[in-house]
């Protein structure tokens, strides 16, 4: 948090696995940055809720 709350131009985090940021969506909304949205590979649960939720801009699913 301390990266996007010092750099305020950052719009985007792409994070890959999904299952290695649980919880970022709620660290954001906690530190008031609406404009971040978050997108990477392999969501885990919670990537995909707040996906459908609206808090996560996208993810892409790799099939083996």
């Amino acid at each position: 948090m301390a990266y996007l709350q010092s750099h305020p131009k950052t719009k985007h985090v792409f994070v890959s696995p999904g299952l290695a940021v649980t919880g970022l969506s709620q660290a954001i909304r906690a530190a008031s940055l609406p404009s971040v949205k978050i997108l990477g590979s392999s969501p885990g649960p919670d990537g995909l809720k707040d996906l459908s939720a609206g808090d996560n801009l996208a993810w892409l699913l790799q099939s083996a």
